[in-house]
């Protein structure tokens, strides 16, 4: 991870050389995440369903010209995924449900490295396109076990030990996404955007399990920066 940071604040330097302006903010939001799931325990399990966490950080634009910026992140976002199942009873003409859930969440520190290109509208808002790489690291994970009767019921949370080899801590993904940004004041911004993220390489690295999962999900996020 001091890798990574190390080498974000190289580019930006490198960057920054010569530019007479840069935009620095915060921003936080939803990110709805599930999984894809290969391999021959495919078949075997339940279809994953989407998983609510958060998305929170720092953002950092620095103009390129011709309406391009580079724009790194550093962010805190949970993914995950959850499986389902459940039924219901009809009790004197009122239906019951039953069922059980696992949700399984992981939280990453994460350093999109995105390209925007900007679309004004007027003076004071503007679109913009975003794409690039995102490499995150795993910090903590837990799996949550609840059971639906009426309402759910949490059973048991454990704690994943994310040290065991079976487990691939390092996320490499794709991102893609749009937004906009409003201005307000003399450098104030506030700024909303969507994007969607997709893995490159799989959550577990088991040699005797044949599966493949990588996270996946849509994030959607607003905050607020400033312009130096």
């Amino acid at each position: 991870m001091k890798k990574i940071i190390y080498t974000i604040a190289v580019i930006i330097i490198m960057f920054n050389t010569g530019i007479s302006q840069i935009t620095v903010g915060a921003k936080t939001g939803l990110y709805v995440s599930n999984a894809s799931v290969d391999g021959l325990i495919n078949g075997l399990l339940p279809d994953t369903k989407t998983m609510v966490g958060s998305s929170n950080g720092l953002i950092l634009d620095i103009p390129m010209g011709s309406g391009f910026s580079f724009a790194p992140e550093l962010l805190y976002t949970q993914k995950g995924f959850a499986i389902r199942e459940g039924t219901s009873v009809n009790v004197f003409g009122i239906d019951i449900p039953l069922g059980a859930s696992i949700e399984n969440r992981i939280n990453y520190i994460e350093t999109p490295l995105l390209m925007k290109y900007g679309i004004p509208v007027n003076d004071k808002l503007g679109l913009h396109l975003a794409g690039g790489p995102s490499i995150g690291f795993a910090t903590s994970a837990s799996t949550t076990t609840s059971a639906t009767v009426l309402f759910d019921i949490e059973l048991n949370t454990t704690d994943l030990d994310l040290g065991n080899d079976r487990y691939n801590r390092t996320d490499l993904a794709g991102v893609i996404g749009a937004g906009a940004s409003y201005k307000v004041g003399t450098n104030g911004l506030l700024f909303a955007d969507a994007r969607y993220q997709h893995s490159f390489n799989d959550l577990i690295q088991d040699t005797f399990i044949d599966v493949q999962i990588k996270n996946r999900g849509m994030g959607i996020t607003a905050g607020y920066a400033m312009t130096f």
